[in-house]
Formats: structure tokens, sequence, C-alpha cells
């Protein structure tokens, strides 16, 4: 009887200590939970920043256009006749009054001097239309004759830009034929009727073309600078809270946030012109703050947060 209830007592006692064992482990765990818990909502929230600059700004006007020659004209004849004679060759170079053809009026019972046709204007030859033993008539083009020593880029301007281009406006044009190469001009000519048929108003932009490499029909990509702004308060376009879509130039209200002293901190700001890369801040920030480009969209007013410099123009 004695040894049973030694028995018992000393299974008690292991229960006991096995239960203690397990209570102890739950705590321990549950602490360590609770403890991790804690430093997870201690832990600050990693953001990339970049600063504010001072910078140009431009607003731009983006087109497309072609090429056309300064002068360009079809030759025709001043009689009708038989083309008997062609003096020239699409390409080559003709003076002002050069006989390019020669036309023989072929009318029956009569007969005439063979007649030429000269060219009015000095230039290439860009098209011949007919060819030696060809009848033709006064309404009938025999050749093309460019003068392209100068050329113009002709564009179409949209009539809501048409209040923004002006006369001597600058321009920089690209042209597909020869990449990377940026030229500079000025608007020359801008039509002062806008095409109600497709909303547009033709305007030409005068380039010199000494060395010949500009072609009638060639395609250009044009940027007709507005307005540009020096010394202006840059901040990257990324650290908007959303999408921005800038309307002619017109100031914007939106928000963004800064990093300061281990916290975000949300900031009021307005914006004006824009590129790629940069919006111009009129109001809200200052040289050297930092904005936040990554992670602005999980933080709060307060938050904290560790800033890590972000890398631009990647």
């Amino acid at each position: 009887m004695r040894r049973a209830l030694i028995v018992v007592i000393v299974v008690a006692a292991a229960a006991a200590v096995v239960f203690w064992r397990i209570s102890s482990i739950r705590s321990e765990r549950e602490a360590k939970e609770e403890a991790v818990a804690a430093a997870e909502a201690r832990t600050a929230i990693v953001v990339a920043v970049a600063p504010v600059v001072t910078g140009e700004i431009e607003k731009v006007l983006r087109y497309t256009g072609r090429v056309e020659a300064v002068e360009e004209i079809d030759v025709t004849p001043k009689t009708a006749g038989r083309v008997v004679k062609v003096h020239v060759r699409e390409g080559d170079t003709v003076r002002k009054g050069q006989t390019v053809m020669t036309i023989d009026p072929e009318v029956t019972g009569m007969k005439f001097e063979p007649h030429p046709v000269t060219s009015p204007i000095a230039g290439r030859v860009a098209v011949r239309y007919v060819d030696r033993g060809a009848y033709v008539t006064q309404q009938v083009p025999l050749i093309r004759v460019i003068n392209d020593t100068s050329v113009k880029v002709v564009i179409r301007v949209l009539e809501k830009d048409y209040p923004l281009v002006k006369l001597g406006m600058p321009a920089r044009i690209e042209f597909d034929a020869f990449p990377g190469q940026t030229r500079t001009a000025r608007v020359t000519n801008l039509r002062p009727i806008v095409d109600a048929s497709t909303g547009t108003a033709r305007a030409e932009i005068l380039m010199d073309n000494a060395d010949g490499k500009l072609r009638s029909g060639m395609f250009a990509r044009v940027q007709l600078v507005v307005e540009t702004h020096d010394d202006a308060v840059l901040m990257p376009r990324n650290a908007t809270l959303s999408e921005i879509f800038s309307d002619r130039g017109a100031e914007i209200e939106t928000a963004v946030y800064v990093a300061e002293g281990g916290v975000a901190r949300k900031r009021e700001v307005r914006l004006g012109l824009s590129n790629k890369d940069y919006f111009e801040v009129i109001e809200g920030l200052r040289p050297g703050d930092r904005v936040i480009v990554a992670g602005q969209n999980i933080v709060r007013d307060g938050t904290e947060i560790e800033a890590r410099r972000a890398v631009l123009g990647g």
C-alpha cells in the first residue's frame, strides 16, 4: 500500500513538472512572438528618395513633318509638239534659262523651227516625265526642277496649339535618315488660317541645305520650344502619388512625401512645366528636399522610414 502511494506521488510530481515545462515553453513562445511582432511594428519602411534640384525646363510641342524644297516647279512647253531632243537627266543641275528639251511643233503643211523649253529656275532635275519621241501639249509637264539649297520642314499645327506657335520660335529637328543628329532652326512661316477640314494650320521651318543631304519627302521629327524656365525647382516625375497628366503647362495641385528626420512627411505641391524626367515645382518644395520616389504609396504622414538614395536615369 505504501509502495503504491509512493508511485502515485512520483507520477503526480512528474506530471506537474511536465505541465510546468509545457506552460513555460508556451509562455516563452508567446513572449517571443509578441516581441517579434513588436519589433516588426517598430521596423521602419524602406523607401527610395531623390533630391529636389534646380535646372532648366522647357515646354515643347512635338510634331512630325516632311521636307520640301524651297522652290519646286513642273516645266511645261509653250507649244504642243513632239519631243525631238532631251538635254537633261534626273539629278542633273540646271541653270535658270537653260534648255532642257526641244519640241518640234509638227503642224501638217507648215514648217516651224524646233522650240526650246527652258528651266525657269536654277536647281536640280528631280523628275523627268517624258522621253524623246513623246507628243506633248502645253498642259503636259516635261520635268520637275527643284531648288533645295535651302529646304523647309512642313508641319501641321493642331488648332489647340495654334495660339502657342509664333514666328521665330526655336525648333529642334531630327531626321530618321540621320539618327542621333539634331538640327536647330526657327519657325519662318505660319499660315494665318486653320483648315476647317483637318483642324490644322500649315507651318514651315526654313533650313540651310548647302551640303545637299536633306531631300524632299524626308520624314522629320520636330520639337517646338514654346517656353523655357531657367533655375526652376525640379522634382522627379515618379515622386507623385499617382500619374499626372499636365495640360499645356497649366498648374497642377498634388501631394508628395519627403523624408525628414527618419519619417515621411506629406507635402502639398503645385506643379508647372514637365518633361519625361521632372516636374517643375512652383510651390511646396525647396532645392535639397528629399522626395520619396519608391514606397510613397505605402506610407502615411509620420511613418518611420529608412531612406535609401534612388538611382535615377537607369
